[in-house]
């Protein structure tokens, strides 16, 4: 049973909001499929640091070559040979998007509703861009993702897109301006990262009544799944 808990508790607290959105699909028994593999096989570790190395970057805390000394000391060893990875191809990215990176924003995190626990409680997710900077004086949130395969799909990333857009691009601060994702990805037969971009607003975003029908879709999906590790029928 107390295996069970561990699980539990893991479904229901949402780390971030790229990880929340890959267990997203539009059909409920590939939500609830999702949600399973998740809890059958979590993730063995976080690419937190990996994220904090490229906000210290991003916010002139760092340069290069202090960012690649800092991720020689990063453990365990598959964390620090992710940033090793990352970190290169992320600073040629900056340099590429003339976006400059504002430290009064680090600490920025808004929480957002994505539906419902088993209990009927706000299931929430944290927003929270890698950093926020400012280009041609308009603030850009811009959230990274550093794995190695970029596995969202075309729905998957409109959620992703719509989401923030609705958490953040309706805020005062953030009106007329846009977010920009950026992945990671490994290079096939290499270890070198290429990445990938786009703004948040560049797609047909989902409409309230399409979000809100996920965010239904995914809460029976984690009452399905709890109750089956709590041994329910």
């Amino acid at each position: 049973m107390e295996e069970a808990e561990k699980k539990i508790k893991s479904l229901v607290t949402i780390p971030n909001l790229v990880n929340w959105v890959r267990h997203n699909k539009r059909r409920l028994d590939d939500t609830i499929f999702q949600l399973r593999e998740f809890a059958a096989h979590p993730p063995r570790h976080s690419l937190q640091q990996v994220q904090k190395a490229c906000a210290d970057l991003a916010y002139g805390k760092t340069n290069l070559t202090e960012a690649l000394e800092k991720a020689e000391n990063l453990k365990p060893a598959i964390v620090r040979a992710s940033a090793k990875e990352v970190i290169p191809t992320f600073h040629k990215y900056l340099k590429e998007s003339e976006i400059e990176g504002l430290v009064e924003f680090d600490k920025f995190r808004p929480m957002y509703i994505i539906g419902k626990k088993p209990n009927n409680d706000p299931l929430l997710v944290p927003i929270k861009p890698t950093y926020v900077g400012v280009r041609r004086e308009k603030l850009v949130p811009v959230f990274v993702i550093p794995w190695v395969d970029f596995k969202l799909d075309q729905f998957q990333k409109l959620l992703l897109s719509t989401i923030i857009c609705d958490a953040i691009l309706t805020q005062q601060d953030f009106l007329d301006s846009d977010a920009e994702i950026v992945a990671l990805p490994r290079i096939k037969h290499t270890k070198v990262r290429d990445f990938r971009r786009w703004r948040a607003t560049q797609y047909n975003l989902l409409s309230q009544e399409d979000l809100a029908e996920q965010f239904d879709r995914y809460s029976r999906a984690l009452r399905i799944v709890i109750t089956e590790l709590e041994g329910g029928d």
